[in-house]
């Protein structure tokens, strides 16, 4: 390999230290800086040997008046950045340590390392790996001790060198690190145009399990190091893979068939990264690989002395069994890793066949669901709500349901996980809001009496922007029909209540602040927090079905508890999913407000619910109905 050393006549001892990491320098003198001799040097073949050019600056010459450090440094950053290359400055140490008015030097400039005087010779080669891979793929944090069991992130400590070579030479074995945009998918396309069933490929995916919770609690500046930390991991667990590569080879007296010499590390997105390694035609040996990533990754990380515990999730695609296309191989991996995470974190999905049947009538389905809404297809449903006691319809939950074009009339049931996968139950949560309510406040305009209407709320609408959001469209929605507030009640989840951005209790102060009643839904069949329901204005409560079905004296001791408590806070009570006149018995005997399922009437349409309306259904006051 050569380079360009800029220093002065007498920098025997920079070129001595560079010919002993087996790299041949050409001296620039900066007192007669030429750019075309700079660019002469960077052209040459040889200084590309490790994947893009290197310049070296002796940082003494930032303290000399008589050298043009602005032409230089302007020369150096013009012609090497253009090669996708480094500047690396070279500075005198004492006991391992750099001045501090060198530092500072470097830091004003476009330096992207710092060797010292005293460093050994064999690491010069993997601290310029290591600057390059920083460059021109991800930043990697620069204060990251892998030396440690427990490797800690410190964003206030101060610029360590030895940290530095320590995580360049235990991460920097030949693994090939890119970008995940047009860089990763072409070394991806080149590859899977040369596997075979010998020389096969193996894709992975890994997506971070509730990263959105750790950017929630350490925020984006800290989140971002802990990606990068995890990356640093995977590149040594893929630099131990190749070793044991090697070994397994050498004892056979063979190699392995390889589609790519080496692992190749891409990054997707904020939570998501990739890694395509050679295959192996038996695939407990690929996942053996994928287990010895996760086991890395689940390695706790120190972020001011507390311990973060990362987990992963990741979908294994196969070329060319699975694919022999670079787009398709990315979707079917993709598709792997989605099913991994319905499953658990740290889980291990390898691509079949009916799981890429599967996800592409999941595809199918999203597409024509983003039509639905965007169209006609969509329709609101509505269920009755009765008197426990009289029978009386006093309300109506308002469902949607689909039309789809082939598939005929869909349940929530069969799209909102689909919804949910896609981001877009916001979009449908709006939508059915606002058409709830246009369709209520029509039919009352032909005659329909006032009812209490009941609306779905995703937790989803809860987080980040889209809980402002949920309330700035709730209030256009009751402005544009002109409906009371007070009419309209907002049915949550403990999800919605709980969520990991803990957006839950000032939204519902705003929906409150609006005039409009609140609903949890679905009680006792998620993580219940008594505190959180002892502190928040909710005005009901919505017992799922699942507690009143049985009638053993359990199940009744639970029933009671549940309406008690739910009186003691001032909440009405309704009870979901009511089929039997025994069920209604029970409600009555324990107090339960509302009732709502098939034994007063199963959804129906718009156009359907002023003839149900005018029934008077089962009550106790009523047997009959």
């Amino acid at each position: 390999m050569v380079c360009a050393l800029i220093t002065h006549d007498d920098g025997d001892q920079w070129q001595g230290l560079l010919q002993s990491a087996g790299i041949k320098s050409f001296v620039i003198d900066p007192l007669t800086f030429e750019p075309s001799r700079l660019a002469e040097i960077l052209s040459d073949k040889r200084s590309h040997a490790l994947g893009g050019p290197v310049v070296f600056i002796d940082l003494e010459i930032f303290d000399q008046s008589d050298v043009s450090m602005p032409e230089i440094l302007a020369g150096c950053a013009d012609h090497c950045r253009a090669l996708g290359g480094v500047i690396i400055g070279l500075a005198q140490s004492h006991d391992g340590k750099i001045s501090d008015a060198l530092m500072q030097a470097a830091c004003d400039a476009p330096i992207d390392d710092i060797l010292a005087s005293e460093i050994r010779p064999s690491m010069i080669e993997s601290r310029i790996r290591f600057a390059l891979m920083r460059r021109n793929s991800r930043h990697i944090p620069t204060r990251l001790a892998l030396h440690d069991e427990t490797p800690s992130i410190d964003a206030g400590s101060s610029f360590d060198l030895r940290l530095i070579e320590d995580a360049a030479d235990t991460n920097d074995l030949g693994i090939k690190a890119l970008g995940g945009g047009h860089a990763f998918r072409q070394a991806i396309a080149k590859a899977v145009s040369q596997a075979t069933d010998e020389r096969s490929l193996c894709l992975v995916i890994f997506d971070l399990d509730r990263f959105k919770r750790v950017i929630s609690q350490y925020g984006s500046d800290q989140s971002h190091a802990l990606l990068q930390a995890c990356l640093l991991r995977v590149r040594q667990s893929l630099a131990n893979i190749m070793v044991h590569d090697d070994s397994h080879s050498s004892a056979k007296g063979k190699a392995i068939p390889a589609a790519i010499p080496v692992p190749i590390l891409g990054q997707l997105s904020d939570k998501e990264f990739a890694v395509l390694l050679p295959g192996d035609v038996d695939k407990s040996i690929n996942l053996q690989k994928v287990e010895a990533i996760l086991r890395q990754i689940s390695v706790p990380i120190k972020i001011a002395e507390r311990s973060v515990y990362l987990s992963a999730s990741a979908g294994v695609a196969m070329a060319p069994k699975d694919a022999d296309q670079a787009g398709d191989l990315l979707s079917a991996a993709h598709s792997a890793v989605r099913m991994a995470k319905r499953i658990a974190g740290n889980s291990v999905v390898f691509c079949t066949p009916q799981l890429a049947a599967n996800e592409a009538r999941t595809m199918e389905t999203e597409n024509r669901l983003r039509e639905a809404i965007a169209g006609n297809e969509l329709e609101m449903y509505f269920q009755p709500q009765a008197s426990v006691r009289t029978g009386d319809v006093v309300g109506v939950e308002a469902l949607v349901r689909w039309h789809h074009p082939d598939l005929g009339l869909m349940s929530p049931e069969s799209f909102i996980a689909i919804a949910e996968e896609a981001g877009i139950t916001a979009e449908l949560g709006c939508w059915a809001i606002q058409s709830a309510i246009a369709e209520i406040c029509r039919m009352e305009r032909h005659g329909l009496p006032p009812l209490q209407l009941s609306v779905n709320v995703s937790a989803d609408m809860f987080t980040g922007l889209s809980g402002r959001d949920l309330v700035a469209h709730v209030r256009q929605a009751l402005v544009r029909e002109g409906m009371a507030p007070q009419r309209l009640t907002l049915e949550i989840t403990e999800r919605s209540i709980i969520d990991e951005n803990g957006n839950g209790p000032q939204v519902i102060d705003a929906l409150k602040a609006l005039g409009v009643k609140l609903a949890l839904d679905d009680f006792g069949t998620g993580y219940s927090s008594l505190s959180y329901l002892k502190a928040l204005p909710i005005d009901e409560l919505k017992i799922d079905k699942t507690f009143i079905m049985g009638n053993a004296k359990e199940d009744r001791a639970f029933l009671r508890a549940i309406i008690m408590m739910a009186k003691t806070l001032n909440m009405s009570v309704l009870a979901e999913g009511v089929e039997t006149r025994d069920q209604l018995v029970r409600l009555y005997e324990e107090g339960c407000d509302l009732y709502q399922g098939y034994l007063c009437s199963p959804p129906v349409p718009a156009h359907a619910l002023a003839d149900v309306i005018k029934t008077r259904f089962p009550g106790t006051s009523n047997p009959q109905g």
